[in-house]
C-alpha cells in the first residue's frame, strides 16, 4: 500500500490524494475541511467493489458500522472517474475517509482479492 499527498504547487490549487491498494481499513484522504472535485478508481481486483466515502475522520470511522455519505460501486477490471458536483461553500466539514469492500451498503467489510483497488481523490 501507498498512500500519498501531492500538491500542484499554488497556495489555492487542488491537491491529490493517493492509495494504490485500498481495502476494508478506513484511510483519510484529508483532514479538516475540504472539497471533493473528483474521485478516480482503478478496480483491478477479480469481483466488484464499493468504494465507501465518509465525511469525517478515520477515528470516528468503523467500517461496517458507520453509514457512509457516499457508495460508489465500481465493476471488476474497470475504471471510473467519479465527478463530485458541490456548490463552492459545501465543503465536507470534518475530513475525507475512504474504504474498498466487496459488499455494498453500510454492512460491508470484506477487502477485495485478486487485485488491487487505485484511487486517487483530487481535493481543494
Amino acid at each position: 500500500m501507498a498512500d500519498t499527498q501531492t500538491s500542484f504547487g499554488y497556495a489555492a490549487s487542488p491537491r491529490m490524494w493517493e492509495e494504490s491498494a485500498l481495502d476494508s481499513v478506513a484511510k483519510e484522504a484529508n483532514v479538516g475541511a475540504a472539497l471533493i472535485h473528483n474521485i478516480d478508481i482503478d478496480n483491478q481486483s477479480n469481483a466488484i467493489v464499493y468504494v465507501k466515502v465518509y465525511y469525517k475522520a478515520a477515528g470516528d470511522v468503523v467500517v461496517g458500522t458507520t453509514d457512509p455519505d457516499e457508495i460508489i460501486p465500481v465493476p471488476t477490471l474497470t475504471r471510473q472517474n467519479h465527478v463530485m458536483i458541490q456548490a463552492s461553500d459545501a465543503q465536507m466539514p470534518t475530513a475525507i475517509t475512504l474504504a474498498a469492500v466487496t459488499t455494498g451498503g453500510t454492512a460491508g467489510t470484506s477487502n477485495p482479492a485478486g487485485g488491487s483497488v487505485a484511487v486517487r481523490v483530487t481535493i481543494e
